[in-house]
């Protein structure tokens, strides 16, 4: 990580993203609707305040294995955390390499809607770190 970089744009038109980390940069500033890159297993970045994600595009085709998806810099609403964690289950996505899914930080609080999918994800071997209400 080169922390003077700064990075803009929007992941909205990069359906064939597969791999974005970050972290600790606090000039980047990216945004975008989570739902639209279609072909990324590993989506982290991490400790950014300026980086606006959203889940919005509901999908059911992720791939078929998830290394980590770290977006505790996003701010998505409660609504937004518990779809995403609703699809990601229903699609039967499998865990691989690091096998993490962090929501927390700037994230809403998962709510009961999620709570079956956020199980069903543990009990398939993923670590899976929300914010609680």
């Amino acid at each position: 990580n080169n922390l003077l970089s700064a990075f803009t744009g929007s992941i909205d038109s990069t359906p064939n993203l597969t791999y974005l980390a970050f972290s600790n940069n606090l000039l980047t500033a990216l945004t975008g609707d989570i739902g639209k890159i279609v072909n990324c297993y590993y989506f982290r970045p991490h400790i950014n305040t300026n980086c606006t994600f959203t889940y919005v595009t509901t999908r059911n085709n992720w791939t078929s294995g998830y290394n980590v998806l770290w977006v505790s810099c996003a701010s998505m609403t409660s609504t937004m955390v518990d779809n995403l964690l609703i699809d990601l289950d229903a699609s039967g996505v499998m865990p691989t390499g690091e096998k993490r899914i962090r929501l927390d930080g700037l994230c809403g609080a998962v709510t009961s809607a999620s709570a079956a999918a956020r199980t069903s994800l543990v009990s398939k071997g993923f670590t899976v770190v929300v914010n609680e209400t």
